[in-house]
């Protein structure tokens, strides 16, 4: 299993008033790395990928299992990653698992076993008087993961979420033509179940949103002006400096807030659970109710991201 970076780049999105004219945030986003859906040992190093869902249109659920083995094989986390072309139709026993996984020298397989698309429409006026146009789409599927020599599944995995689209127009002719085609859904359905079912089996990539307090001027705005520039470190240092000059409550919250998010970007998660339960102690004295709030959910964020970071390491690990 290889290797791979916890972060990746930043890119800045601007600023957001707060509704004060004192301060406000400036918004960026990161790339960061979450585990997968399961861990697993070491020495299942090789995965075939098959489509075991017979009842399914075959077009839908073989797309599925191609973007799903393409994403997977793009991670380089197995060693090696298989795909059976032709759709599985026989029972999957326990003797069938063990010549599939022989034919294709895997250790496991993980089998698409059942995929439904429900499409559904539906059309209505808008307040501002044009016609609105709804297709959505609920997904059903089922994959399960399977061992040689094992009568059972080794785990099964369940995905079920529903995809909108829209379309609108001066009469609902119109609205409905502004919708992708029945081809082009079914396309983006499939690319998603696989894309879905990548990451169950591996670590991967998701784009996270952080804000920052900023204000008009002093450090802060500094501070901002470092991170535009991709000058943490220098804005760590203000933050720090600030924190332990200002006597304004507010003041010291924002910093502490700020310092949370660096530390979580430098992946000190334990610093940034610091940092972020003083920020929420400073809102609350300053009774910032809402600030006090924001921050006791990015506590629960952070712990849960501290979860994810040791699950990250198991599945790393040689």
């Amino acid at each position: 299993m290889k290797k791979s970076f916890i972060l990746s780049g930043v890119v800045w999105l601007g600023a957001l008033m707060l509704g004060t004219s004192c301060s406000t945030t400036s918004v960026f986003t990161y790339d960061c790395m979450v585990p997968a859906d399961i861990t697993l040992p070491v020495e299942l190093a090789c995965v075939g990928i098959i489509n075991h869902a017979p009842d399914s249109l075959y077009d839908l659920s073989s797309r599925a299992t191609q973007v799903m083995a393409q994403d997977v094989a793009d991670a380089q986390y197995f060693n090696d990653v298989h795909l059976l072309d032709s759709v599985i139709v026989a029972p999957m026993t326990s003797q069938h698992v063990d010549d599939l996984a022989r034919f294709l020298e895997v250790d496991f397989l993980a089998s698409l076993d059942s995929l439904e698309l429900t499409l559904l429409s539906s059309a209505s006026r808008t307040k501002e008087g044009e016609y609105e146009s709804k297709a959505h789409v609920n997904i059903l599927a089922k994959m399960h993961l399977y061992l040689p020599g094992r009568d059972a599944p080794m785990a099964t995995m369940l995905l079920q979420d529903t995809l909108n689209w829209y379309g609108y127009g001066v009469d609902e002719r119109e609205a409905h033509d502004k919708l992708p085609t029945l081809g082009e859904i079914a396309l983006e359905c499939t690319n998603y179940v696989g894309e879905k079912y990548a990451d169950k089996l591996v670590p991967h990539w998701t784009t996270v949103t952080r804000a920052l307090f900023v204000s008009e001027a002093g450090e802060l705005k500094e501070a901002a002006v470092n991170i535009h520039d991709d000058q943490w470190d220098k804005a760590k240092a203000k933050w720090e400096d600030t924190y332990k000059k200002t006597n304004s409550t507010k003041l010291k919250a924002y910093c502490a807030y700020d310092l949370a998010v660096y530390y979580e970007k430098e992946s000190e998660i334990d610093k940034a659970i610091e940092w972020i339960t003083i920020s929420a102690k400073h809102f609350k004295e300053a009774k910032s109710h809402k600030a006090t709030e924001d921050a006791a959910a990015y506590l629960v964020f952070l712990q849960n991201r501290k979860k994810e970071l040791t699950l990250l390491d198991l599945q790393f690990a040689e």
